[in-house]
């Protein structure tokens, strides 16, 4: 893209830059950094100092009061000047709505641990809580964020901490230090200040806030308490917090291990000391002088040194140690409090055994303590005074932190994984009084580290088992923990237990064969029940408060880390009043004044601050009455390095939308790649979308991605106007997404899909400096203005179901079909083209569609109506958009639906990686597919309430549903990798991913295809998480396939999630095909692929086919190419439909009809192919419709030039002989509308059914010919088919030939190779069932019932059959070429997830005569032709099945090359001497192919 030469100089501005607004036409001026005056080295004395920063505090104050009172004043003008006809810069808005004015849901409190001291000990302290709803936030954001693996924030001005849980948004008060310092606690967790758990560990990823939130709030003097005009609390906590006086780096531990990367200790020559101990990042206490009042670097305590193992290790230090001098004496009266250690602390090693641990272990580093005590929930007492007391325990896996004194290595590791009761090893302790009881529940959480499952937790039940024994109880029997009674994931287990008699007992875990692990991992605690008087309940710990209040000032986001001198009594922070004369103030000239004398004010004051700063620190004072215990310093969360150069430069694709349309137009960006522990730029960082770990530089506006394979930093952008945004600010606000279809992120993202590591060179692109660390200038180029305002994307990564979404606050009824961050001040328009108020003024809503009752007629009108001239790229909806709802039926999806809000567009076709050629110029194309599982929301238009929900997860073939379309020349090969990467919230594994292998299954299954055996799609061949399939499929002739999931018994589920997509083999010229017949090469095609789904009320897809749709799944939503009833914009030409039904049960109708409902298909449309290729013939479009049961193809050509200006429907009919039992609902008619625009073409190509002089490639045609078909009805009269197959339901389940897939593979297990049979399909009820035939073309020659075989069925070639209630349907077959075992089954998706699945075996012609069969087969001179090889006839060949992506071999030309050779499909492909003869054979399987251009 055009790019210029200009960089910016990033100067250090406020986070309120974010949003400022410049004008346009006036030239940008680069930002220059201030320059030191020459005369700040004599402004050194502390008097001067403090003048200055009084002098900048008030002219802050005072320009605020004075700009807030001439912006409240102008804001009620209406001024609507034509000479200000700007494109103003978004004020974009918090990642969730806000309600300054809602209550919170619940008040409550929590526990948060305190290290003032810099010990291992934390005192506890809680806190109160308010808990909103994940949509409603009282504080207004972009908000700061320390720990980007932790779902924390902090508001830059009021200083509350933000826990974004998955059962809500959780709001803590700040704190106020003994020195009257104001912290946020999401600072000080991240520095190590303060912690969630008593032991001080770190948090990791998602934090499910029901382990920490008690829903009974704290009340009492001076716990703050929700303010109602700012939100959130309104004032701060009080105690005896310390003085936070060490510095100390935010702790640098990423929640994600990764495989590809491991933490960079190659410049470290210190191996027992942690990374984050080195050099620059530490620093010790403040020095307790003016001479230098920042951070000194203290040295490292000395190193202990040992010597060899086989000897006497004893450690040492520098100090000199005897039993006469020693610092510290050990005796009888030593204070239990001392955490001193003696030198003489580790004694000789008494074994020379060799250690299993492989590190040094330096002993007696930690001070012990009591395990923590539980705190009991309640009691009740009888008369007598005998109590229950009652506990609930958390049971969950975490990482700890208990070696790293002992083992310093291990602080540089992410922690050591344990199972826990209640976050603690061992777990607390529980002391009881004699004489009472106990109830405790014990819940099973553990779901982080250790998801492997045993029985009884498979099948419904999942997870690790775990049971509790209290051992030294005399409980019953129930409760004394059996070793088969065990409690699974999310399951809860309650036990009551004596406590008769004083003793010290414990409980720990008693689960079936993984006693040893579990309680080795963590799960033991004691259980006292004592006889001491002092013995009862447990108080919860309430903390000294005061009363006094802080009314937040907004305070900018420097003062987060501002120094305070001590000794001197702290202010109240009061917030600025309202001025009795602001409404004097109203122009925009006072306006500008007061702007002015802000920025004027706070410039000067900042640079007087600054060199009195600088020249206070090179003075020598050692005043007595400065002994200051200093704010910390904190710094970023990972090491800063300026210098460091990144591990690599690459590039990825970012998609821009700056018109606010459905299309969005690709940048390439450049890239550097660090190392997560080595960050370039200084934080805290902004982060838009807390759901997504991707930052903002609040200063140069650069890009953080963090990623599980490093640290990704993209350049800011400068937009047509000049404006500088950073791409996460655009990325949160739909202006930017980094894949094509607009879709927002969720989760980790993994970079590999998205980074190159190719560096973008040339003119204009940004490179790193040295000296900023980062890029050095921003992208330029035609980015455009971003000129409507929108909010960031409001939803959560995090689906959970204790939570609805609460809308009970809504008091606008007649809204309920908009979506809630679309209401009142959430919707703004475009900035007024004025400065008299250049804030987002409200723009109302569009019209709302009213809908009648569904029983009646839902006609949906619009306030605008629609010309008959609408052009084919407009997308205005005709107010007849709706005809009547043709269905009585209830509803399975609880909203009402608005048809044809979106427009259709053909799936996305996927990216060819590379190709190879032989000499004779037969070509092989490679492809890579990820199976990922993601969000994606195509609902929101025509179900407005969905737009508010966190968007549909569906599991997709490289981020596209329907997967993204292939598209292969005839005649030549492709390779394709399939990656199961599903493992975002499809975590639920199946066999045979067990054990080792993890994970959701898939199979892959080209439907239409000639694949060898190990390529087919056998129903056992599956490939499980982190592994990848390669397949190599023919494509010998053209036809219109597909490919789907073909994984045992969750199929139906897997391609109703979206693994589905179509795979076109043509013989279009522009594909490199040789011609398609009756001018169809220049005919615009549309690609429908028909599916129908259910959503819930959260807007999930629902399928249960367990229960519900045990028989069959009829969805009440069409979708046509993953687009829920769309409009198609069409021309008045020639169109070319491929229809598909890749739906699981329904069956569609098809036909077209006008406005009036009328068919008029017969008169503009034609039918020219159908599963297996062309017909031999077009056929005019049959009278009652176009049957399409599930997996059939068929393609069409219609004409429109006659109906130019006219609305059209696609429509679903009901055809009664073979739709038995089929649902409909009241849209299930509609399948898209058709707008035919008035613009002509008299160049478009027509279709002429006429033409002969290309002819298509028909394989069938050559191996099933005349005298085959003549030979095969005389079969049919004497009524002697070679095999027949029933389908039915017997014993409540579906077989075939009373067998299913489990108990009898195979059904014919001596199908002769290359011969042909006669084959009886029959049903036994009166189900219906759509009959596949893997490998296989074949022609339907009788269907006994309902009108025979229809028009479109004779002499088409087909791979599937429509088979009706109890009839029977012959078709004749040649089974080959290949041989090997080959499955047929129902496609009906719940029937074949079901077991209605069979196989067949195509072995040697000459080992096919058997005296057992029906009849004898019947061969012609195609029986000998066969391959020299045949290994492939195992559809699990071990060589060939799938394995961990990690040990692929590198797709490259030579790998490419090498498979192109091995010439697996020699039988299509065959090179010189067998060109034209196979075995002394003529070879009708031969493929025909072009050469293709060299592009």
């Amino acid at each position: 893209m055009a790019q210029t030469t200009d960089k910016v100089v990033y100067n250090e501005m406020s986070v309120d830059e974010e949003l400022m607004e410049f004008s346009l036409g006036k030239k940008m001026k680069k930002h220059r950094p201030p320059k030191r005056s020459s005369w700040s080295s004599t402004l050194a004395s502390n008097r001067m100092k403090i003048l200055c920063t009084s002098l900048v505090l008030v002219s802050v104050v005072a320009g605020l009061l004075v700009y807030s009172a001439s912006s409240k004043s102008s804001s009620k003008k209406d001024i609507n000047e034509e000479n200000d006809q700007v494109d103003a810069v978004p004020q974009l808005r918090s990642y969730t709505r806000y309600e300054g004015r809602r209550p919170p849901a619940d008040m409550g409190r929590m526990s948060v641990y305190m290290n003032n001291d810099n010990r291992r000990s934390y005192k506890k302290y809680d806190f109160p809580v308010a808990r909103y709803s994940r949509q409603y936030n009282p504080l207004r954001g972009p908000f700061l964020n320390f720990m980007p693996w932790v779902p924390i924030f902090a508001d830059r001005f009021t200083k509350q901490t933000i826990i974004y849980s998955p059962t809500g948004l959780y709001i803590l008060p700040p704190l106020v230090n003994t020195y009257g310092h104001l912290f946020s606690v999401a600072q000080l967790l991240a520095s190590g200040y303060a912690s969630l758990v008593g032991s001080g560990s770190s948090l990791y990823g998602n934090i499910d806030m029901l382990r920490y939130f008690q829903p009974l709030p704290l009340l009492g003097p001076g716990i703050p308490a929700i303010s109602s005009i700012t939100g959130g609390f309104g004032s701060a906590m009080r105690g005896d917090f310390g003085s936070f006086r060490k510095a100390r780096n935010y702790r640098p531990r990423p929640n994600i291990e990764y495989p590809q990367e491991k933490y960079d200790d190659s410049g470290d020559d210190n191996n027992n000391y942690p990374e984050r101990e080195r050099e620059d990042d530490n620093y010790g206490p403040y020095p307790n002088s003016y001479e230098d009042n920042r951070p000194q670097k203290t040295k490292r305590p000395p190193r202990r040194t040992t010597t060899t193992r086989a000897g006497n290790p004893i450690t040492t230090t520098s100090s000199t140690t005897s039993s006469s001098t020693s610092s510290t004496t050990s005796s009888s009266t030593s204070s239990t409090s001392s955490t001193t250690l003696a030198p003489d602390s580790v004694p000789a090693c008494q074994s020379d055994a060799k250690a299993r641990t492989p590190f040094t272990i330096i002993p007696f580093q930690d001070e012990f303590k009591n395990p923590p005590v539980y705190v009991p929930l309640s009691r009740e007492c009888r008369e007598d005074n005998h109590c229950m007391f009652s506990y609930s325990v958390d049971v969950f896996d975490t990482r700890l932190s208990p070696f790293n004194n002992i083992i310093p290595a291990c602080a540089s590791k992410p922690g050591t994984i344990f199972i826990t009761y209640n976050g603690s090893v061992p777990g607390p302790t529980f002391i009881l009084p004699t004489g009472h009881e106990a109830l405790v529940r014990f819940n099973n959480k553990i779901e982080n580290f250790f998801k492997d499952s045993f029985p009884p937790c498979s099948g419904t039940r999942t997870g690790r088992p775990i049971g509790i024994h209290h051992h030294g109880s005399a409980s019953i029997a129930p409760y004394d923990g059996w070793a088969d009674d065990e409690t699974c994931l999310h399951e809860t287990k309650e036990y009551v237990y004596p406590d008769n008699r004083p003793a010290m007992e414990w409980y720990h875990d008693h689960a079936l064969h993984i006693t040893a692990e579990n309680a080795y991992y963590g799960l033991a605690g004691l259980y006292i029940v004592s006889s001491k008087k002092k013995c009862g309940i447990v108080t919860v710990y309430q903390m000294a408060q005061t009363t006094d209040k802080v009314i937040y000032n907004e305070m900018s986001v420097d003062e987060e880390l501002m120094e305070f001198p001590s000794g001197k009594k702290t202010k109240k922070h009061r917030a600025p009043k309202r001025s009795s004369w602001s409404s004097t103030l109203a122009n925009n000239r006072m306006k500008i004044l007061c702007t002015s004398l802000v920025l004027v004010s706070i410039v000067a004051g900042l640079l007087v601050y600054s060199a009195s700063s600088k020249s206070s620190s090179t003075k020598e004072i050692n005043e007595e009455d400065n002994q200051s215990d200093a704010v910390p310093q904190l710094r970023s969360y990972t090491r800063s390095e300026r210098h460091r150069l990144p591990a690599d430069m690459g590039r990825m694709s970012v998609y821009m939308n700056n018109d606010n349309q459905r299309s969005y137009k690709k940048y390439d960006f450049p890239v550097a790649r660090y190392s997560r522990q080595h960050n370039p730029l200084r934080g805290p960082f902004l982060n838009f979308m807390p759901w997504v770990p991707i930052f903002a530089d609040r200063f140069t506006k650069q890009t953080i991605i963090y990623s599980p394979t490093g640290l990704y930093i993209l350049p800011p952008l400068v937009n047509t106007y000049g404006h500088l945004f950073s791409v996460a600010q655009l990325l949160a606000s739909g202006y930017a997404s980094l894949v094509g279809s607009g879709s927002s992120l969720y989760g980790n993202i993994d970079m590999l899909r998205y980074f190159q590591p190719l560096p973008l060179l040339g003119s204009g692109i940004p490179t790193i400096s040295p000296i900023t660390g980062g890029f050095g200038s921003a992208m330029r180029g035609d980015f455009g203005t971003f000129r409507k305002a929108r909010n960031y994307r409001s939803r959560p990564n995090i689906q959970y179901p204790q939570e609805k979404y609460d809308d009970s606050g809504d008091d606008d009824d007649d809204d309920d079909n908009y979506p809630e961050r679309e209401r009142e001040d959430d919707n703004y328009g475009p900035y007024p083209n004025s400065d008299k108020d250049n804030r987002p003024q409200k723009t109302k809503r569009p019209p709302r569609r009213t809908t009648t009752t569904r029983a009646r007629n839902p006609t949906t009108t619009t306030s605008s109506t629609t010309s008959s001239t609408s052009s084919t790229t407009s997308t205005t909806v005709p107010p007849d958009s709706v005809p009547a709802c043709q269905s009585n039926a209830k509803a399975r999806t609880p909203f009402t639906i608005i048809p044809f809000r979106d427009e259709f567009k053909n799936p996305p076709v996927h990216v060819l990686l590379s190709r190879e050629c032989r000499e004779d110029n037969h070509c092989m194309f490679s492809y890579s597919v990820d199976v990922f599982d993601t969000r994606l929301s195509p609902f929101n238009n025509i179900i407005p309430a969905c737009a508010s929900k966190p968007g549909t997860i569906f599991i997709t073939y490289n981020g596209s549903v329907p997967g993204p379309t292939f598209i292969l020349p005839t005649g030549h090969e492709a390779l394709v990798r399939f990656n199961n990467k599903i493992e975002n919230f499809f975590t639920d594994s199946f066999p045979p991913c067990t054990g080792t292998r993890t994970g959701r299954p898939i199979g892959i299954h080209h439907h239409g295809s000639a694949s060898i055996a190990p390529y087919d799609g056998w129903a056992d061949d599956e490939t499980c998480l982190h592994e990848t399939k390669e397949y190599v499929y023919p494509d010998n002739r053209p036809a219109m396939e597909w490919y789907h999931d073909h994984a045992l018994h969750i199929t139906a589920e897997n391609a109703y999630y979206g693994l589905a997509g179509l795979y076109i083999v043509s013989s279009k010229q522009k594909y490199g095909g040789c011609g398609e017949p009756w001018n169809l090469d220049d005919i615009e095609e549309k690609f429908l692929i028909l599916q129908d789904k259910v959503l819930d009320s959260e807007c999930q897809l629902v399928i249960d086919k367990d229960n519900v749709d045990k028989i069959s799944f009829y969805g009440d939503i069409n979708l046509v190419s993953g687009i829920p009833y769309p409009y198609m914009n069409l021309d008045p030409k020639w169109y070319r439909f491929r229809f598909l039904n890749a739906a699981v049960s329904r069956p569609y109708d098809i036909s077209i009809k006008n406005a009036a409902l009328q068919d008029i298909s017969q008169d503009i449309c034609h039918i020219i192919a159908s599963d297996a290729g062309y017909r031999r013939e077009p056929l005019a479009f049959p009278a009652d419709g176009l049957l399409i049961g599930v997996a059939e193809r068929y393609e069409i050509v219609c004409d429109f030039s006659a109906y130019a200006g006219q609305t059209l429907y696609l429509w679903n009919g009901i055809n009664e002989k073979y739709m038995k039992d089929v649902e409909y609902f009241c849209y299930s008619h509609y399948v898209a509308k058709l707008i035919v625009s008035t613009k002509t073409d008299p160049t478009a190509a027509k279709f002429d059914g006429s033409l002969t002089s290309i002819v298509p490639e028909k394989p069938v045609e050559r191996v099933l010919t005349s005298a085959d078909i003549d030979a095969a009805q005389k079969l049919i009269e004497d009524d002697q088919p070679h095999r027949t197959m029933v389908f039915e339901r017997r014993r409540n389940q579906w077989v075939i030939n009373g067998e299913t897939w489990d108990s009898a593979k195979i059904a014919a297990k001596d199908v002769g190779q290359n011969t042909w049979e006669l084959w009886l399909f029959r049903t036994g009820g009166g189900w219906f069932h759509p009959v596949h035939v893997h490998l296989v073309d074949f022609y339907i020659l009788l269907r006994d019932r309902d009108g025979g075989v229809k028009p479109y069925e004779q002499l088409s070639p087909k791979d599937i059959i429509y088979l009706g209630p109890s009839q029977d349907i012959y078709v004749i077959v040649r089974f080959g070429p290949h041989k090997g075992d080959y499955m047929f089954h129902c496609h009906n998706l719940i029937h074949e997830d079901d077991d209605m699945m069979r196989a067949f075996a195509v072995i040697n012609s000459t080992d096919g005569e058997n005296p057992a069969s029906a009849q004898p087969f019947l061969r012609n001179n195609l029986t000998n032709i066969v391959y020299a090889n045949w290994k492939y006839s195992d559809p699990m060949l071990t060589e060939l099945v799938a394995k961990p992506t990690s040990q692929m071999p590198t797709l490259d030309a030579e790998y490419l090359q090498k498979m192109l050779t091995t010439n697996i499909y020699r039988i299509f492909y065959p090179v010189v001497p067998d060109d034209n003869e196979l075995n002394g054979n003529s070879n009708p399987w031969k493929s025909q192919w072009c050469t293709l251009s060299p592009t």
